[in-house]
C-alpha cells in the first residue's frame, strides 16, 4: 500500500479505467478537534498554510460566550490535524459572533472573516496561535466568503471577500495581507455563494441568481439558478453576469414541511472550487450541491465543471452512484489538491431512514470531474444531532420593548440541526484532505477531522516484528452514569516512536485499582473497578484493548500520528474510586528494516 505520488496524475496518458480498480481513499482516525467544552460547534471551515503541510485553521461558531451565547473561534493544528488548540479571536469574547470562514496567504498569514459589529477579518501571523484587531469591512452583511490569489503576477497576495447585502452581493478588496481593504464593489444576482481566484490572478465570482426566494410566489419552486462574474483586472471591476447551470432541490415550502417532521436535511446552495496548480485540468471550476434529478425526494450529491472560468458547464455528473435508495446527501464541500485531484465530502443519512441522522462522506475524481471513486465514509460513529448537548439554549439577543426586556434564545439544534450552511473541507501541500465537521455522535455537536489519502493496494513487501512500543496517550472528554455508576473513558494512543505501527496494536492494562482507597487499605483493588467491555473480557488487570479497529482504513499509525478513539468503560464501586492510577502497556508490530 503506497502513496500515490503527485506526479502520477500529471500522465494524462494513464486511462481512469485502468486506475480505478487500484486506487482508493484511505481515511484516517477521526481526530477531536474542539476540547472547550460540551456546548454546540457549528457552520465549519478549515484552510491549509501553503508553505507548511503541518499547519491548519479551522474555525466554526461555537455556543462557549461566556453569557451562553455563540460566538465564533478558531482552532489551529501544527502537526497535521492531530492536536488542535483554540483560541479566541480579539474583541470577541463579549461579542456573539457568526458565518465564520478562514483562508492562508501566500507568505503564511491566517486570515478569519466572520459576522461581529459588521463583516470583520482578522489576521493571524503565527499560525493561528494569536490573532489581531480586526479590519472592520461594514454592517449588514450575510453569508461571506474568502479567497487570496496565489498566482505569481502583479496581484499575487490579494486578498478578496464577499458577503450579501440587501441591496445585493458585494466584494471587498485588500492589497496589504488584510490590514485594510478597499471600498466595496457591487456584483450581480441575488447572493454570493463563493469567490474564486484562478492561476493567473482572475477573480471568478460564483452567484445565486434566482428565483428570489424573498418572494412569496416563489417558495414552491424547486429550481435554483446559478452564473459568474469574472474580473480580469485585480477585483477593481467584473464582467457581466454569465449564466452557468441549475440545481433542482427542495422548495422552500416542502423544507418546513420536513423540518416539522424532524428531517435535518438542508436544502444548500452550490459550493465551488478551483484547480490552480494541476498541469492537465488547470483553472478547471468545479461546483457541487445537492440535486433531485435523479431520484425521487432524496437529494444526490452533483458535480459539474466549467473548463472556461464559467462560460460553459457540464452535464451534472452524480458522485456515489451506489447509495442506497433511502439515502439523502447534503451540505457538500469541495477542493482541489495541487494535483487535480477533486476531492468532495458530504452528509448522508443512509443509517437513518427517517432523515434525522448523518454520517460523513467522500469521494474524489481523478479525471476533471468526469467520474469518481466509490464513496468512502469518513465519520466512525453516526451522528444524531437531537441530543441533550444541543437542545440546550444559548442567548442569541437582547433588546427592550419599551419597558420590557426580550431575550432569544437558540440551541444547536434548535438553528442548525442540519450543522449549518457550509462544513469544511481543504487540501494541504501535500495533497492530503483535510475535513472538519460538527459531529454529534455523543449528543453535542463537536468539531471532528480526518485525513484522507489517496493510495494504491500495490502489495508491498513489509517484514514487522511484536514489540512492546512507550506511546503516548490522548483521553478525550470522559463521561461518569452516576446511577449506574458507569464511567467511560475514549482513549487514543499516539505514536511517539520513529517506527510505523501496524495491527494487532493492543493496549494491556496490568493494574487498574491503584487508587488512594487502596493505598491507605480501605479497599481491596478487585473491589474497587469492573472492566465492562474488554477485547479480551477480562474485568480487571490483564483486561485489553484491541486499537485495530481504530486506524481508519489507512490500517497503520505513523510516526506522530493518534488513533481512534477506544472506549474503556467500567463500573466503580464508588465515586471516589474514579481517581485510579492506570499501568498500560502497548503491543504492536513495526517495520524491521
Amino acid at each position: 500500500m503506497r502513496t500515490v505520488p503527485a506526479a502520477f496524475f500529471a500522465a494524462s496518458a494513464v486511462a481512469f479505467g485502468e486506475l480505478q480498480g487500484q486506487i482508493r481513499l484511505a481515511v484516517g482516525p477521526n481526530v477531536l478537534v474542539s476540547r472547550d467544552g460540551d456546548v454546540s460547534h457549528v457552520e465549519s471551515a478549515v484552510a491549509a498554510n501553503p508553505n507548511d503541510s503541518l499547519n491548519l485553521v479551522a474555525t466554526a461558531i461555537t455556543f462557549t460566550l461566556p453569557q451562553g451565547g455563540y460566538v465564533n473561534k478558531t482552532y489551529a493544528t501544527f502537526d497535521g490535524g492531530f492536536s488542535w488548540y483554540d483560541a479566541r479571536l480579539p474583541e470577541e469574547r463579549d461579542l456573539g459572533s457568526i458565518d465564520p470562514k478562514v483562508a492562508f496567504t501566500p507568505r503564511g498569514t491566517a486570515l478569519q472573516v466572520g459576522l461581529v459589529q459588521g463583516m470583520s477579518v482578522y489576521r493571524s501571523e503565527d499560525g493561528g496561535r494569536t490573532w489581531l484587531a480586526p479590519a472592520r469591512l461594514g454592517r449588514g452583511y450575510d453569508r461571506v466568503a474568502i479567497a487570496v490569489d496565489r498566482s505569481t503576477g502583479p496581484t499575487s497576495g490579494q486578498i478578496y471577500v464577499t458577503g450579501n447585502l440587501d441591496g445585493g452581493p458585494r466584494l471587498h478588496r485588500s492589497v496589504d495581507e488584510g490590514r485594510t481593504f478597499d471600498a466595496l464593489v457591487t456584483l450581480p444576482g441575488i447572493v454570493v455563494t463563493d469567490v474564486l481566484v484562478l492561476s493567473d490572478g482572475a477573480v471568478l465570482v460564483p452567484l445565486y441568481t434566482g428565483p428570489d426566494l424573498r418572494l412569496p410566489e416563489n417558495r414552491g419552486n424547486p429550481m435554483a439558478s446559478y452564473g459568474t462574474v469574472v474580473s480580469t483586472d485585480g477585483g477593481a471591476t467584473f464582467g457581466a453576469l454569465r449564466s452557468g447551470f441549475e440545481q433542482q432541490r427542495y422548495s422552500t415550502d416542502s423544507t418546513l414541511r420536513r423540518r416539522r417532521a424532524g428531517s435535518i436535511v438542508g436544502d444548500n446552495t452550490a459550493t465551488f472550487a478551483a484547480d490552480v496548480r494541476s498541469t492537465r485540468y488547470r483553472d478547471r471550476v468545479y461546483a457541487a450541491f445537492p440535486d433531485m434529478r435523479w431520484t425521487r425526494g432524496k437529494p444526490r450529491i452533483a458535480v459539474v465543471w466549467s473548463s472556461d472560468a464559467g462560460v460553459t458547464w457540464s452535464a451534472p455528473t452524480m458522485v456515489d452512484v451506489s447509495a442506497p435508495a433511502s439515502a439523502s446527501q447534503f451540505l457538500p464541500a469541495i477542493a482541489v489538491n495541487d494535483s487535480g485531484v477533486v476531492g468532495v465530502m458530504w452528509l448522508d443519512t443512509r443509517a437513518a431512514a427517517a432523515d434525522n441522522a448523518y454520517d460523513v462522506f467522500v469521494s474524489a475524481s481523478i479525471d476533471g470531474g468526469e467520474t469518481f471513486l466509490p464513496a468512502t465514509r469518513v465519520s466512525s460513529e453516526t451522528s444524531r444531532p437531537a441530543g441533550p448537548g444541543n437542545m440546550r439554549p444559548g442567548l442569541g439577543r437582547l433588546r427592550y420593548a419599551g419597558d420590557t426586556l426580550i431575550m432569544d434564545f437558540l440551541s444547536g439544534y434548535s438553528r442548525w440541526r442540519d450543522v449549518g450552511d457550509y462544513i469544511g473541507l481543504t487540501t494541504d501541500a501535500k495533497g492530503i484532505f483535510h475535513p472538519v465537521w460538527p459531529d454529534s455522535r455523543n449528543g453535542t455537536f463537536q468539531l471532528e477531522t480526518a485525513r484522507i489519502e489517496l493510495l494504491t493496494d500495490a502489495a508491498v513487501a513489509v517484514a514487522t516484528d511484536s514489540v512492546t512500543r512507550s506511546v503516548g496517550v490522548v483521553l478525550d472528554p470522559s463521561r461518569f452514569d452516576a446511577a449506574k455508576r458507569e464511567l467511560v473513558v475514549p482513549v487514543r494512543i499516539r505514536n511517539t516512536t520513529a517506527d510505523t505501527l501496524y495491527p494487532p496494536i493492543v493496549a494491556t492494562l496490568t493494574s487498574v485499582g491503584d487508587t488512594m482507597l487502596v493505598r491507605n487499605g480501605y479497599m481491596r483493588p478487585e473491589d474497587i473497578v469492573t472492566i465492562l467491555n474488554a477485547t479480551n473480557g477480562k474485568p480487571g488487570a490483564g483486561a485489553s484493548f484491541d486499537f485495530s479497529r481504530a486506524l481508519g482504513t489507512l490500517g497503520l499509525l505513523a510516526p506522530g500520528a493518534v488513533s481512534g478513539a477506544v472506549n474503556v468503560k467500567l463500573r466503580v464501586a464508588t465515586p471516589a474510586a474514579s481517581g485510579l492510577r492506570w499501568r498500560v502497556v502497548v503491543s504492536a508490530r513495526a517495520r524491521r528494516e
